[in-house]
């Protein structure tokens, strides 16, 4: 019982002194803008799903399909995921395989003032790679992407945030 007591103290002192410090959850960022949408993306892309649900979660923006009701309209000029082999044993096997995701876009009004000029993300991974346990490093390949794209959202979420005025 003693020891419950003291956990809950030790657990209100840690809260009371994140409160102090100025720590605070991540919250959605609010735009200056009350619309968007986005152009160029392939149909059912991953990337703009990503995007999508991150610009939702913001309380003063929602995402429309009709760039013609949007006040800001999000290009996209390159959304690219490239796959190199890296090292390669004197055997000829591959070793490792490098990872590379890029995703280049630029922000306007719906009149074609330019906000954000062209912008140009990107990451990149190493992963090892075994012929036996292709289908595991598929299945690892396919999430290490998925983590670049959540990266990159998130990049491009601050990016939009930055916007002063339209």
């Amino acid at each position: 019982m003693q020891r419950r007591h003291l956990l809950g103290h030790a657990s209100l002192l840690t809260l009371i002194a994140l409160s102090g410090c100025g720590f605070a959850p991540r919250q959605a960022p609010n735009f200056p803008f009350q619309s968007l949408a986005f152009n160029g993306f392939v149909v059912r892309s991953p990337m703009a799903n990503e995007l999508r649900l991150m610009i939702d979660a913001s309380p003063s923006t929602r995402v429309v399909d009709d760039a013609a009701q949007a006040e800001v309209i999000l290009d996209v000029l390159l959304d690219s995921q490239e796959r190199a082999r890296g090292t390669i044993t004197t055997a000829g096997q591959i070793r490792s395989v490098n990872l590379l995701y890029r995703f280049k876009f630029r922000v306007r009004t719906a009149a074609g003032k330019e906000l954000l000029g062209p912008s140009e993300l990107a990451a990149a991974r190493s992963m090892s790679y075994n012929e036996s346990q292709a289908l595991a490093k598929e299945k690892e390949e396919a999430d290490l992407f998925r983590t670049m794209q959540v990266d990159m959202a998130d990049q491009v979420m601050r990016r939009l945030a930055t916007i002063q005025s339209l």
